[in-house]
């Protein structure tokens, strides 16, 4: 999308395997998204963000992507003052929590976002979580204060899902987790 980023960025941190954890830790001045997770049973707790995601666009400051057999937990955790735009060259929307694509199995819970949902003037204006698609994402007992919109979620009809995982690309990144088998469909029914 040519309203991405006009800035070059990289993630404070990219989160890939199983079972890893990021916890008190403060980001902030980030110019684009702060954190990837890629994996199952990861987990993002009681960090702070202030000022993350002020220069890019169609991302989140945690952002995930494309991949609906990942499952991690978000957990009390601050955003604050998270995609602002004050740099007026922002036109996408910008998120606290992004999944994109196919996401599927997060749990949001306990977080507080503050003044995390500038754009509510956008074609593009995200709320403070953002998802695109996706199924058995769980979002309870989080704090809203300021900002434009809590959330922003577009389901995707059955037609849609039945292209996307006949994607070439999307098949291969699936194919790594035996998702139709009992030990993931026991823990991710």
């Amino acid at each position: 999308h040519p309203g991405m980023c006009k800035a070059d960025f990289a993630f404070g941190a990219i989160v890939e395997g199983c079972g890893a954890m990021i916890r008190w830790n403060r980001f902030h001045e980030g110019a684009a998204a702060m954190i990837r997770l890629n994996g199952n049973d990861l987990m993002l707790a009681s960090n702070v963000f202030e000022r993350c995601d002020y220069e890019a666009g169609d991302m989140g400051v945690i952002d995930i992507y494309a991949n609906p057999t990942h499952a991690s937990r978000i957990i009390h955790n601050l955003f604050r003052d998270c995609g602002s735009g004050e740099h007026g060259f922002v036109d996408a929307g910008q998120a606290a929590i992004r999944f994109d694509d196919a996401v599927c199995n997060q749990i949001v819970y306990g977080n507080r976002f503050e003044n995390c949902s500038p754009h509510g003037d956008q074609e593009w204006g995200f709320g403070c979580l953002n998802m695109n698609g996706g199924r058995n994402n769980t979002v309870e007992n989080n704090l809203f204060v300021g900002g434009w919109r809590l959330a922003s979620i577009t389901a995707w009809p059955q037609k849609k899902w039945t292209g996307y995982l006949a994607n070439k690309h999307v098949r291969e990144t699936i194919s790594e987790v035996d998702w139709k088998g009992p030990l993931y469909a026991s823990r991710y029914p």
